[in-house]
């Protein structure tokens, strides 16, 4: 990963939120439309870049709602309820 990536990521992930004015994401998908990966305890959902967005389990339990592609700048914000996670 480069190191603009890491940078970007650790802004993201240090000064913005959920609820921030100006963040905005790429489309809004529900939780059933990821697929979870039960050994890595990860979702994943194709990006348009041809990478995928993902997010943790770990992470949408502690209450984190934006998955992040690795490849480009893209987010999508998850919509879910605590009941989509309690199987997993």
């Amino acid at each position: 990963m480069s190191s603009f990536k890491i940078e970007y990521e650790e802004y993201f992930k240090s000064e913005l939120k959920d609820g921030d004015e100006f963040l905005s994401y790429y489309d809004q998908i529900d939780i059933v439309d990821f697929e979870f990966n039960k050994e890595l305890g990860l979702f994943t959902y194709p990006c348009p870049c041809g990478d995928l967005f993902m997010i943790s389990l770990d992470e949408l339990r502690s209450g984190e709602t934006i998955a992040r592609c690795n490849s480009c700048s893209l987010l999508v914000f998850v919509v879910y309820d605590e009941k989509d996670l309690v199987d997993k």
